[in-house]
């Protein structure tokens, strides 16, 4: 089972106790639905990336209050895809490094 911790601060998400909770909640189930979208098709989330040496750190933005969980677990199985060939080590830190920026963009 691969361990996630969602984070959503009141800076990068709403003052709002209530929204922080939703987006939380959202993203949390967009992880899920990727993850069991993935093992439908064949691909071990645990063998890409070992539970027991990795922890999924997502910090939520606000983005995540307004977009359609089809395209909230679309993207959370891009970025699982993306971890696992980093994990595998086919990508190297340039790539990292751009891929992180483009994804703090999007926010």
């Amino acid at each position: 089972m691969l361990r996630v911790l969602v984070s959503s601060s009141v800076r990068r998400v709403h003052k709002l106790a209530v929204i922080r909770n939703r987006v939380r909640t959202r993203v949390t189930e967009a992880i899920r639905i990727a993850v069991a979208h993935m093992e439908q098709r064949g691909t071990d989330i645990d063998k890409m990336l070992d539970p027991r040496r990795n922890l999924l750190l997502v910090f939520a933005g606000a983005a995540a209050h307004s977009k359609p969980m089809d395209e909230l677990a679309q993207e959370m199985r891009d970025g699982l895809r993306f971890l696992a060939a980093v994990a595998d080590g086919s990508i190297d830190a340039k790539a990292q490094r751009k891929h992180i920026n483009i994804s703090a963009e999007r926010n």
